[in-house]
């Protein structure tokens, strides 16, 4: 391996912004794979002073600067031992913009280990460089200070190099293709990498280690460029052996010559890549199994409560899992309900408070009931952490308590699975055929290595299993398996052969007792018909509160230009560097098999030779129209938030004389699109045929891609696959933009950041259609979760989800809570639309915070009054030493949570999701300030057509939607027994209007105290310190 120097960085700031914020340290390690050669470490006098929260995480004093040099006078020294190294950093883009700021520009190669662990170890959870110093057994004494993190950087390198030596011949040899020249559209003379600037900067290191252990670096697909679209080879790429003047050259010269067929050298198949021992069936003979009986459970004849409380009760057997177990009423009352109604049939609501246990309550009649009967029943979540804790930590704990009662062995039958949708779960097919296409994007090949790493060691493709940055996750949409009903086709050989991950995940769902899925996929099996998960007479359905809103976006539907182009981009694209992908150069590459005529070859080049120009066409046409759409959006909504917009498309909307115009612009579009259709549909039957051919004529011999025809049944899978999704999105926007319903809503949604607009739509009643289509045709339903009624009735679930007839149970929580919480309403606080309102809620929460000493959660119902507020407060309490960390300003809700529960000395300020789902037991929170109630906005398009069904809408729809909300946040305060605090709600509202009262009448029994704004820092510190 060549003798490389690298130079590990790191930078402690002032800040996260590099056009604001300022340089304190610098700490460098010049070394090789060997050893180290030199250090660097100064601090820096950044002219400003540092924060508090920033003092507090690098211990860097504004005295420990005070006398450092500016950065301007060490800047030549700098850049001196920087020299040409190749630069190693943890997340490094955040070092390297600091320096650009200050006018360093490394000459060097740049690696970046947080994007190396990705890829080498891509079920990494967290790769912060603390994380990745403990998986790797780095030591790492001190933290967030330079030196100390760059050697420890260095460490991490180290160790991600040892796992790339580590890694399967043929899939180093894979990686190193992801980046030839012959990908990039380079011609066959400079197809065998050298030292040229690399796409993606880990391939020159991977090409390194390649020649360590002479593995050939020979293009391991094709042997010479494929012409362009316009029947011309496509020049390499410009690199420092080739200026942009020959480049130019080249491309402005025609070349009339076109290299002939050469036999590709294989590429090892892409189930070579898979756990086979784990994964592979066989497919043809394993057909979908049921649940299996317990016979001593079937010939049992105690009722199903009887059996579910003594399972209960056997928590004491287990302080292992339940720590001191006592009995509480509330979860033996639910248990008991629950099983009534799943061995009677029926519909059940029931409500239970914090604490209940309400998992284990319906997860032992459920496990009981399946072993019994054979049936299985559907659990269904809103969110991943309490799936996850299903699966987790309950489901072994039900096994457990089960044993005691029913035997060991019959407890250890019982099969608990967690099945998401399609797009969750990887397509080997599409990763088979972007591997053959070649990435056309630094992007698309980092994430594409990344899986094929993945895939030697996950046994369930579950993208749940990596953690995707927001790049990725749109590139992942290219290799899921959504867009397509694929398992019945038997066109694709990985369903054959049994490796698909969803065909596995569906038949483990299939033979399960017990299925989790989410609220998504549940209502998304309902609108395609029941076709999506296994069937089931029983469903529990917990945080039930989010099951209209879930039904409302997943019933309905969206259209965006992204999501055109996406199907437009898997048929052609050209990436900035000039390289081709999709199904266009995928066939172009496979047109090489020596085992087709000249003549068949011709003519498939021929058949796809118009579809780039037509692409990029019809592309253009259709983000115009989208660009057209959100001007007409932004122009004409009353639902504004700065740049963004929201238009719902009312009848008079639509008669306006520009809106005949879009449509008019649209029918274009859509003649453009279905020509797409109708030439990738053209395109898919030639490839059907040459595959039909060649396994004919070699049924048992190796074809290009090393196991026969897989790479040809990939490209017409996908190409099917591509034609079927843009029939459907073509369709369907069709049908929001020109037609009216009046049972669905339409609107146009724009974004800041987008130049185009979103068409979307939703039922306008989804309680019928719950009704109709899914509670009627189930033997038995339980809704729970700790926040369903309002004002102690269920009479707004009723009728927004359509269960009218359903039992009802209300359990409250074992908390007392008026002994652990104070309700503080201060009746002389301005209400929101008072211009004295944000000054004096700013005021309220400093008050509040100093007296609770930190430890506090505030939250907002809009980003907007969050900003306002966070900049209002900021110094204050810093002058305190009370850290503030505002949700989007100082990192997301896991990262500011993370520093609440590690940091007392700070105050948290969040929107949307830390209204619920965060659970911080103990003192880290104290207090919870609710900065306004939450009522929908009323110009929301889904809140403004359903009001319209009311005579009263603001009492009968706005406010219990309110509440419900509003007791999800104060929530957030009791999550154990020993929790106590305060909850101040800082909406003069909740005093001064009639309706105030119901929000506090649905809270637990607790103590209001009304305290004017002068007090309420005296009476939080008064309370907190008993």
């Amino acid at each position: 391996m060549p003798l490389r120097t690298f130079l590990a960085i790191d930078l402690e700031t002032t800040g996260l912004n590099a056009g604001q914020d300022r340089i304190t340290e610098i700490g460098m390690v010049r070394f090789t794979l060997d050893g180290v050669l030199d250090t660097f470490q100064s601090m820096v006098n950044p002219g400003k002073p540092i924060p508090i929260r920033i003092q507090q995480i690098t211990g860097i004093q504004d005295e420990d600067v005070h006398d450092a040099l500016h950065f301007n006078a060490m800047r030549l020294e700098i850049e001196e031992f920087i020299g040409d190294a190749t630069i190693v950093g943890q997340n490094v883009g955040f070092d390297l913009r600091f320096l650009s700021e200050e006018g360093v520009e490394p000459r060097g190669a740049v690696l970046d280990t947080l994007d190396m662990a990705a890829i080498l170890e891509p079920q990494l959870r967290d790769r912060s460089l603390g994380a990745l110093a403990a998986h790797f057994e780095v030591e790492m004494p001190v933290a967030h200070r330079a030196l100390a993190d760059a050697d420890a950087t260095r460490s991490v390198f180290l160790a991600l190099v040892d796992r790339a030596r580590e890694l399967p011949e043929g899939l180093l040899a894979d990686l190193v293709a992801l980046d030839t020249p012959e990908i990039l559209g380079g011609s066959e003379d400079s197809a065998v990498p050298g030292d040229e600037a690399p796409s993606w900067a880990l391939a020159t290191l991977l090409r390194d280690l390649a020649r360590e252990r002479g593995i050939s670096l020979a293009p391991r697909r094709v042997a010479a460029a494929p012409p362009s679209p316009q029947g011309r080879a496509r020049p390499a790429p410009p690199s420092p052996q080739r200026s942009l003047d020959q480049f130019a050259a080249e491309t402005a010269a025609p070349k009339t010559a076109v290299e002939p067929p050469v036999p590709p050298v294989p590429m090892t198949p892409i189930s070579d890549r898979l756990r086979v021992d784990r994964l592979r069936l066989d497919a043809p003979r394993a057909q979908p199994s049921r649940p299996p009986i317990v016979a001593s459970l079937r010939d049992n004849e105690a009722e199903l409560p009887e059996q579910a409380l003594a399972a209960l009760a056997a928590g004491e057997s287990h302080p292992d899992l339940f720590g001191a177990f006592e009995q509480r009423a509330e979860q033996m009352g639910m248990t008991r309900a629950v099983a009534q109604i799943i061995e009677a049939g029926g519909q059940l609501l029931v409500e239970a408070g914090t604490g209940t246990g309400k998992s284990l309550a319906y997860l032992i009649p459920a496990g009981l009931w399946a072993l019994k009967t054979g049936e299985r029943v559907i659990v269904s979540t809103n969110t991943i952490n309490l799936q996850e804790q299903l699966i987790q930590k309950d489901a072994p704990a039900l096994r457990a308590l089960l044993a005691d009662t029913i035997g060991e062995e019959a407890a250890e039958s019982l099969r608990v699975v967690t099945l998401k949708g399609r797009r969750n779960y990887l397509c080997l097919r599409r990763v088979a055929q972007e591997r053959v296409s070649g990435p056309a994007s630094d992007g698309e090949a980092s994430l594409l290595a990344r899986l094929l790493v993945w895939l030697g060691r996950t046994d369930s493709g579950d993208r749940g299993e990596l953690i995707l940055n927001s790049q990725e996750e749109q590139l992942w949409e290219r290799y899921s398996a959504e867009g397509e009903d694929c398992l019945s086709g038997g066109h694709c050989a990985y369903v054959r052969d049994g490796t698909c991950f969803l065909l596995r995940a569906k038949r483990a769902a299939e033979a399960a007792h017990i299925v989790i899925v989410n609220h998504a996929l549940l209502l998304s099996d309902l609108a395609a018909g029941g076709s999506v998960l296994p069937s089931a007479d029983t469903v529990i359905i917990d945080e039930a509160h989010h099951l209209e809103d879930s039904a409302t976006s997943h019933l309905g539907a969206s259209v965006s230009f992204r999501s055109l182009a996406d199907v437009l981009d898997g048929v052609y694209r050209v990436s900035a560097r000039g390289s081709e992908a999709g199904i266009v150069a995928g066939t172009e590459l496979l047109a090489r098999d020596p085992r087709i005529d000249e003549r068949t070859r011709s003519d498939l080049r021929a058949r796809m030779a118009g579809l780039p120009a037509q692409v990029s066409q019809v592309r253009s046409e259709t983000e115009a129209l989208f660009r057209r759409l959100r001007t007409f959006a932004n122009d004409s909504a009353d639902d504004r938030f700065g740049n963004s917009a929201r238009l719902r498309l009312t009848q008079g909307v639509r008669a306006q004389p520009e809106w005949s115009q879009i449509e008019i612009e649209w029918e274009r579009a859509f003649e453009a699109l279905r020509g797409i259709e109708s030439a990738i549909g053209e395109l898919q039957a030639m490839l059907e045929s040459i595959a039909e051919e060649l396994s004919e004529d070699e049924p048992d011999g190796p074809a290009a891609g090393g196991k026969p025809n897989d790479d040809w049944e990939s490209l017409v899978g996908e190409a099917a696959s591509l034609r079927e999704m843009l029939t459907q999105r073509a369709e369907l926007c069709g049908d929001l933009l020109t037609r009216h319903d009046p049972a669905t809503i339409v609107w146009l949604s724009t974004m800041r950041r987008s130049d185009t607009a979103t068409i979307n739509s939703a039922p306008l009643r989804v309680a019928t259609l719950l009704a109709e289509r899914f509670f009627e045709q189930k033997r038995s339903v339980v809704l729970t979760g700790a926040t369903l009624t309002t004002e102690g009735n269920y009479d707004y679930l009723r009728e927004r989800v359509g269960l009218e007839e359903a039992e009802e149970e209300q359990f409250g929580s074992p908390f007392d809570y008026r002994k652990a919480v104070r309700l503080i309403l201060p009746p002389d606080m301005p209400q929101p639309n008072d211009s004295e309102y944000p000054q004096a809620l700013a005021d309220a929460i400093v008050e509040l915070v100093r007296a609770s000493e930190g430890r506090a959660l505030i939250l907002f119902t809009a980003i907007g009054a969050l900003r306002r507020t966070a900049d209002l407060i900021r110094e204050p309490l810093e002058a305190d030493q009370i850290t503030v960390v505002a949700q989007g300003m100082d990192g997301s809700p896991r990262r500011i949570m993370r520093e609440l529960a590690s940091s007392p000395r700070t105050v948290a300020l969040g929107v949307a999701s830390l209204w619920e789902g965060v659970d911080v037991p103990g003192e880290a929170i104290s207090l919870v300030a609710i900065a306004r109630l939450p009522f929908p906005v009323p110009s929301d398009p889904v809140y403004a057509a359903r009001s319209e069904l009311y005579e009263d809408p603001f009492f009968s729809y706005a406010v219990p939607q309110a509440i419900v909300r509003f007791r999800q946040g104060f929530g957030r305060l009791i999550r154990r027994k020993d929790d106590r605090g305060v909850v101040a709600v800082l909406d003069g509202r909740i005093t001064s209007k009639g309706y105030g009262k119901a929000f506090v009448r649905s809270l637990p029994p607790v103590e209001v105290m009304e305290v004017p704004l002068r007090d309420i820092g005296a009476a939080t510190a008064d309370w907190l310190q008993k």
